[in-house]
């Protein structure tokens, strides 16, 4: 009955792009990160470091839900990137700049972690490109919105 319950609450990648979800969840999502993007070009940044976080789990139990969510992570940065595909500043700016990792964490959180590291948070910076990178976010790095950037920048 538990491997029943378990197999049901983990969504396979490829589900995540099936018309059922993609209208009903991943549209609906588009669209909000999209009109939050038009003042804050940190949302693709913030997706792809929620896609780290939800990586790193390690519970037997949630790692599966996790992975699922990182997944899904994935898609809207990339779908969310997508729309700046034909303005190639704000691309720049959306995945290229270095944002604070830390900035907006809880304040608790962030005390408890200046004890275990002993060094400066405030310094801790990455981009979009970096943490796709790190997080292995294949389909993020292969779409034409990124790729655009990257011939970009390597030109």
């Amino acid at each position: 009955m538990f491997s029943l319950i378990f197999k049901l609450s983990v969504i396979d990648p490829y589900q995540l792009t099936a018309p059922e979800l993609t209208y009903s969840l991943v549209h609906p999502l588009v669209n909000k990160y999209t009109s939050i993007q038009e003042g804050n070009l940190s949302v693709v940044f913030c997706l792809l470091l929620n896609r780290v976080h939800f990586l790193r789990d390690e519970n037997v139990t949630t790692a599966p839900i996790s992975r699922s969510r990182a997944d899904l992570c994935e898609i809207l940065a990339t779908r969310v990137l997508r729309q700046l595909g034909d303005d190639i500043y704000r691309l720049a700016v959306a995945a290229a700049t270095e944002w604070p990792v830390y900035n907006g964490a809880d304040p608790a959180s962030i005390a408890q972690l200046k004890q275990e590291r002993n060094d400066d948070l405030e310094s801790h910076v990455g981009n979009a490109i970096e943490l796709a990178i790190l997080s292995k976010a294949r389909k993020f790095i292969k779409s034409s919105a990124c790729q655009k950037l990257i011939r970009a920048i390597w030109r």
